[in-house]
């Protein structure tokens, strides 16, 4: 008999193999007719999906299909077809939805041949039929896609589950992930994250960009630009070494970090979680930052002047600027005034102390 741990590498290298000869893949690949400057659309309903930069002047895609067999890869299709709510033309991943309702996404974890399921089960609206995913059952189809555009392309890219990323990207456009991580880095323009589960990141990124995510965190580090708009129903947001005229963060329940250099106008609001916000810049003229449970630290320009009014239910109003002046009522310290009170800060917390101090 051959020894056990012999026998049991046997049957791994097996089950490897087994499991690889399992999944039959296809690649298609389609161009869009229409002027990209113009509104259109690409949609997947489940895989990975890139977009990036590409060497001619139309948006074209290359989706590897992935499935069981030869006859169930076939049953996918992309093709350009219109939109029934926009009317923008569209290149669509076509499921065959009249046949199956049901898929299962898994896909091999990277430098080994255990499966990788996500987890749990999404309904999801495709192509005018009410689909479900999940890590268990269903018909085993779906397709990655990588999606080609020319600069100052005006694009939505919908991922219903799966991850979806940006790379090095220039326009108006949109990234739509029902479930799934979107990741974006070297981005230009008018850009928007949004996605119902999962976490958005944003790296080095220009224009203006605004992260929607239902469940998740919300990551933007070295955006140079307009505005930042950062909305998490659960969630952080997270946001570091960013320029922005008009910062707005917004999380129901979750802490906001904003460390930025210039900025003009800063808001910043939660349900429940932590504000701290720290500006370099000497162009800040207002920040407005409100939690209901939680406490809020700010940092501002050591050379700066400002007028602090603080709304606290139970906690502490403090500074670190030995010549800002205690604004008091009955015996109370409500808030501090500075130098030319130049930046009106208004803060409101309905539990948690108050602090303002200079940033580094």
């Amino acid at each position: 008999m051959r020894p056990i741990s012999a026998l049991f590498a046997s049957l791994v290298l097996a089950g490897a193999a087994a499991g690889a000869s399992a999944e039959v893949t296809k690649t298609l690949k389609a161009e869009l007719s229409a002027d990209p400057s113009r509104p259109f659309r690409v949609e997947n309903l489940v895989g990975h999906m890139v977009v990036r930069q590409g060497p001619g002047s139309k948006v074209v895609v290359i989706a590897t299909v992935h499935g069981h067999d030869q006859a169930t890869v076939d049953l996918l299709r992309l093709e350009e077809v219109r939109d029934s709510k926009t009317g923008h033309p569209t290149l669509r991943m076509r499921y065959p939805i009249d046949q199956h309702t049901n898929y299962r996404y898994g896909r091999r974890a990277e430098g080994g041949f255990f499966e990788k399921f996500f987890s749990g089960k999404n309904n999801v609206d495709y192509d005018g039929a009410r689909l479900s995913v999940s890590a268990s059952s269903g018909l085993a189809l779906y397709a990655d896609l990588v999606v080609e555009i020319p600069r100052g392309a005006s694009g939505t890219f919908k991922n219903a589950v799966g991850a979806l990323d940006g790379n090095d990207v220039d326009g108006t456009l949109r990234f739509d992930a029902g479930s799934g991580v979107i990741s974006l880095r070297g981005f230009k323009g008018d850009v928007t994250a949004d996605t119902g589960s999962g976490d958005v990141n944003g790296l080095n990124g220009q224009g203006t960009f605004k992260c929607d995510t239902g469940s998740g965190t919300c990551t933007v580090n070295g955006f140079r630009g307009d505005q930042l708009w950062l909305d998490t129903g659960s969630g952080d947001v997270k946001v570091n070494d960013a320029s922005a005229t008009r910062v707005n963060a917004d999380t129901g329940s979750g802490s906001v970090l904003l460390n930025l250099g210039d900025a003009e106008e800063i808001k910043a609001d939660t349900g429940s979680g932590d504000v701290s916000i720290e500006v370099s810049g000497t162009g800040l003229t207002r920040i407005k930052a409100d939690t209901g449970s939680g406490s809020v630290n700010l940092k501002v320009p050591q050379n700066i002047g400002f007028e602090m009014l603080a709304d606290v239910g139970r906690g502490e109003v403090s500074s670190s600027f030995a010549d800002a002046t205690a604004i008091m009522k009955r015996r109370e310290v409500k808030g501090y005034r500075r130098g030319d009170l130049k930046v009106k800060i208004v803060v409101d917390t309905g539990s948690g102390d108050v602090h303002i101090g200079a940033s580094r």
